[in-house]
């Protein structure tokens, strides 16, 4: 009886024990089993992303926009826009340096504000104390031409990269002036720091401070304003922080 007992309790733990070596094995292999799974999948449905662009390339009828790299970069947009995400974006890499001048507040340039005009680039207004400011541009001038480049028929984001550049260097400008006076303008470039406060009096005690995006400038432009208040004697203010598009 004595040695029914002892067979039957290793009996059991033979099996306990295999129990748990097959679900150890289980596990192990399982997320191996499920990775490939996937990947399958993947591959799959890459094949058909890649077979399509092959067949736009060989049969399109513009060739000029069938070019990999155009549609490469249309297929990752397409990814994550597929997302219905507004907050989730594919950035190439002129839209990061663009991102990244907007959220740091500075980059190299001449500091104009600008706008798209009839005859070419219309000055909204120059940033004060900027080099293009300094030079005597003023708001209402048109850019024609940038380094003897007509500008007329161009976008204006290709007009803001002839004019942005490293920190030391020079860009030319032809500026019209009016209706007929035309003259060029040398310019040397600057890191320029984009204002994202505005800050005024509205009447003797109260003040008005505009945040218009934050930026790690935005900090010390608040402080100022604060002291500029300060010497005004405020007793109360309006902080607005309307169209503000974070940061």
């Amino acid at each position: 009886m004595m040695n029914r007992n002892r067979l039957r309790e290793r009996l059991l733990i033979v099996g306990i024990t295999s129990f748990f070596l097959t679900l150890l094995t289980l596990l192990a292999f399982s997320p191996v089993v499920f990775a490939q799974s996937r990947d399958e999948e993947l591959e799959e449905q890459l094949s058909i992303l890649y077979d399509v662009m092959e067949y736009v390339k060989d049969n399109y009828v513009d060739e000029d926009k069938a070019q990999t790299d155009i549609l490469v970069q249309g297929a990752l947009k397409g990814i994550l826009e597929a997302l219905d995400d507004p907050h989730s974006m594919y950035l190439a890499e002129d839209d990061m340096e663009d991102m990244e001048e907007t959220t740091t507040g500075k980059f190299g340039g001449v500091g104009l504000y600008i706008l798209k005009g009839e005859k070419g680039v219309t000055v909204a207004r120059p940033i004060p104390g900027t080099p293009a400011y300094r030079k005597g541009i003023i708001a209402g001038d048109t850019i024609i031409a940038v380094e003897e480049e007509s500008v007329i028929d161009m976008n204006i984001d290709d007009v803001v990269k002839l004019l942005k550049g490293p920190a030391g260097t020079k860009v030319t400008m032809t500026i019209l002036r009016g209706e007929s006076k035309t003259f060029d303008v040398t310019v040397e470039r600057a890191m320029i720091e984009i204002p994202t406060v505005k800050r005024e009096m509205i009447n003797d005690k109260t003040g008005y401070l505009e945040i218009l995006q934050f930026t790690p400038l935005t900090y010390e432009q608040v402080e100022d304003a604060i002291n500029y208040f300060i010497k005004k004697n405020y007793t109360s203010l309006v902080i607005d922080v309307r169209s503000n598009p974070g940061g």
